[in-house]
């Protein structure tokens, strides 16, 4: 029962962290809104099984367990979000091919993965 209730406690900072992250002006909308990439990019994070930790004997070991297993979920994401955005800057933007377009996907890639595999693990440990 003493596991469960820190896992309980740490998904309720990983929530929170997710929120307060996507909430920065770097990843929100200009009027202080979560952007819907956000949303999206977490839900796919949940759809490529976030939080599968295994058999796990303590909180750390989880989270670890949880963050390693979903490495090559977040490899293929990273590379087809780089790919949609290259695509992007190259054909739409009408401002010409800019790299830091490249940066932001790949930092909202890894925030809303990291951040929704810790909180899936928590949670998933808990009940």
């Amino acid at each position: 029962m003493g596991n469960k209730i820190i896992y309980m406690v740490l998904g309720g900072v990983f929530i929170f962290g997710w929120f307060y992250t996507g909430y920065q002006p770097h990843y929100a909308y200009e009027d202080g809104g979560i952007h819907a990439a956000w949303y999206f990019l977490s839900f796919v994070a949940l759809a490529l099984g976030a939080g599968d930790a295994g058999d796990a004997g303590n909180p750390f070991e989880a989270l670890v367990n949880g963050l390693k297993n979903f490495i090559p979920s977040f490899i293929a994401l990273l590379v087809s979000m780089l790919i949609a955005r290259s695509i992007y800057e190259l054909f739409m933007n009408e401002e010409g091919f800019q790299v830091m377009g490249l940066v932001d996907a790949l930092s909202a890639v890894a925030a809303t993965s990291v951040l929704t595999v810790l909180v899936m693990t928590c949670l998933r440990q808990a009940k």
